[in-house]
């Protein structure tokens, strides 16, 4: 369980760092579906 362990803080740093990465995309694609719509 330790490496899971420091796998899943890596992840969270990693997702802390790309954090608007992983947010922004995904909303200016909805934003740009919903317009299209």
């Amino acid at each position: 369980m330790p490496a899971r362990g420091t796998l899943h803080k890596f992840l969270i740093l990693s997702d802390q760092r790309d954090e608007k990465a992983f947010i922004c995309l995904p909303l200016a694609s909805k934003h740009r579906t919903g317009a299209a719509d």
